[in-house]
């Protein structure tokens, strides 16, 4: 919380490349703060952060100490050894990556109207790698077990990269450590196309398609043991003969 007091004193936000989910990452462009005088130069400055999979790719050294060194491929594959080692293990680590451009381009010569023109803007000088602990909520695991009972099938859609996706399930109880595992990739993103339907579209379809009639089930009292079996047959006659 200190280191960033002193950042917010000596540096003014001017504005924020913001995410996208081809480059993984956002920036802020920052510019020292207070009078520049005719003695002093305003120094500017791009922090980054990001999925680490992403921003090591794109960075070019990284600061040990009080060294700046190359980031050759050698360094890159311990760096994302050690990430997939804090992403699987049992204390699932959801990684990001800190980055400094120390020398960025000026604000007149960046073209923020194109999102896509921001990841030439984040080549990177200085990476930190920060891990924040996500324990998955206290009543997930109970409530996933009795979906099981039920015969519910329940998946997970989540930011993570797939090798934390994978840990955090077998953590919460989606499959055991055994089972295969897939993943599904929906054909315009395999394909590079655009987005199909943008958010506020599939929150439309979703309450359309089930809001209404799952209200209209919900007045209906429930059977006590309708956690306890399986749903029934999609075939089976709603009125018993």
């Amino acid at each position: 919380m200190s280191s960033n007091t002193i950042i917010r004193h000596k540096y003014r936000k001017e504005f924020t490349l913001e995410f996208s989910r081809d480059r993984k990452s956002m920036s802020g462009y920052v510019v020292t703060a207070g009078r520049v005088t005719s003695n002093s130069q305003q120094e500017s400055k791009i922090f980054v952060k990001g999925a680490p999979e992403s921003v090591v790719e794109r960075c070019t050294h990284i600061r040990v100490g009080t060294q700046k060194i190359p980031m050759i491929s050698q360094i890159k594959e311990e760096i994302m050894g050690l990430i997939y080692q804090y992403g699987t293990e049992r204390d699932t680590l959801c990684c990001l990556t800190l980055g400094t451009i120390d020398n960025p381009l000026k604000h007149k010569d960046m073209d923020l109207e194109d999102s896509r023109k921001f990841i030439n803007y984040e080549i990177r000088n200085d990476i930190t790698f920060v891990g924040m602990l996500d324990p998955p909520r206290t009543k997930v695991i109970d409530a996933i077990a009795r979906c099981r009972d039920a015969g519910i099938r329940v998946i997970m859609i989540t930011g993570y990269n797939k090798d934390t996706a994978n840990a955090a399930c077998q953590c919460i109880g989606i499959f055991e450590e055994s089972e295969d595992t897939q993943v599904c990739i929906f054909l315009t993103a395999a394909l590079g196309l655009p987005e199909s339907l943008i958010p506020v579209q599939l929150l439309w379809v979703n309450l359309v398609t089930v809001g209404l009639p799952a209200t209209a089930l919900g007045f209906n009292p429930s059977d006590y043991d309708i956690m306890e079996r399986p749903p029934c047959r999609p075939k089976e006659s709603l009125i018993t003969p």
